[in-house]
Parts: C-alpha cells; structure tokens; sequence
C-alpha cells in the first residue's frame, strides 16, 4: 500500500506564521520594554524557520525550496545579530531572484528537460504533443523558451529593484529595535511594490502562453490544463 503524500500547509497557516506574526513581533515587541531588539529578531524569525523545518519533516524528499528559505531565515538573523550593514540585507533579499533567474536560465539552457516536467504540473503535455505538427514543433520550442526567458529576465529586475528598495528604505543599523521595525515596514511595502509585479508579470507570461497554445494546437483551455 502506497502512502498518501503529505498535503501541503494551508495558505493561512503560511501567512500567519511566515509573515504576519513575525510583522508584528518586530513593529511592537522588539523596544528595549519589551523583548528588545535581539531577542524580537530571533522570536520573529522563529516562527518561519519552525514553520519550514515542520513541512520538511513532513516530506518524503528532501525540498530544496525549504532548505533554501531556512537558509535566508538563518542569514536574516545572522546579519542582525552580527550587526552587518544594511548593503548584505540588501544582497540577502536580492540574491533569491537573482539565484532564481540565474538557475532558471541555467536549467533552460542545459537541462530542458526539466523545464517541461515544470509545465507538465500545470499542463497536460501528452495532449500538447499529440495536437502540435511536426513543422510546428520548433516554434512551440521557441514559444516555450521566449515565456520562461521572460520569467527569469522578470526575476532579474526585481532582484536589482529588491536591492536597491532596501538599501534606501533601511537607514538605522543592525540590531536595533529600529532596524526592526524598518525590516517590518519592509516586507510589508514589498508586497506591493515586488510581490504584487512578480504576480502580474507571471500571470502575463503565463497567459500569453496560453493563447499562444491554444492557437498553435487548436485545443481549448480546459484541454490545455492539467486534469487533476
């Protein structure tokens, strides 16, 4: 008897643990009266970081994504508790989409074949391939590699605008309570300004492949899709 893959936490549970508890601990309890500036780092931390090694745990493989972001939770803390200046908190927070697009190009560059096992969760490949002509095959190649350009070159320019929004927002040093809340403010702003953009420009990208396939294979959307 095979056993059933573990589902993946609920999209609340990741925000209130990953993001809105650590938010609030570092806006209001990381003052000198209250927690202090180290302390609140590491309490805030430690819910994201407790929230990654419990869906690792639960894997039957190890996930790279996770071991990646507890990584980049361990260095957020390093850089406060080291008292780093705000430049490496600005590579910190760019090196995930420049890693992400530097890797995305590498695999379509190299190993295409990953590229459409990534498809393939979203896609129904085998009906692709059936409905595409042979004269056709190379402009689906290319329609393939234009959208996932397009997605690493979207990765690369909010990487530099990522940097760059850090280095001028943050202002007070490392392990402060102000640092603290300036982090927090941060995060917050960055959900309008990189993960609202990062959102449109993928579901840009994604849709204009799509139509595209839609009018190189003649199938229907619902045809396209992945059938769950």
């Amino acid at each position: 008897m095979t056993k059933q893959r573990p589902k993946p936490l609920p999209m609340y549970t990741q925000l209130v643990f990953g993001f809105v508890i650590p938010t609030v601990v570092l806006l209001y309890f990381s003052d000198d009266s209250r927690l202090g500036p180290l302390w609140g780092m590491v309490v805030a931390l430690a819910f994201p970081l407790a929230l990654e090694l419990y869906s690792l745990s639960t894997r039957r493989k190890v996930s790279y994504l996770s071991i990646a972001a507890i990584v980049g939770i361990l260095l957020i803390g390093a850089i406060s508790v080291l008292g780093l200046n705000e430049q490496w908190l600005a590579v910190r927070r760019a090196a995930i989409y420049i890693v992400g697009a530097v890797a995305i190009a590498g695999l379509l560059r190299f190993r295409y074949d990953l590229i459409e096992k990534g498809l393939a969760t979203m896609l129904d490949m085998d009906a692709i391939r059936n409905a595409i002509q042979k004269d056709a095959d190379a402009k689906y190649r290319r329609l393939v590699t234009w959208t996932v350009s397009g997605y690493a070159l979207l990765l690369l320019i909010l990487g530099v605008w990522t940097y760059v929004l850090t280095i001028v927002f943050i202002s007070a040093p490392t392990n402060s309570s102000e640092f603290n809340a300036q982090y927090a403010e941060l995060r917050l702003l960055s959900l309008a300004v990189v993960s609202v953009p990062l959102l449109i420009g993928a579901t840009g990208l994604l849709m204009n492949l799509l139509i595209k396939l839609e009018r190189m294979t003649g199938l229907s959307l619902e045809q396209l899709m992945k059938k769950k």
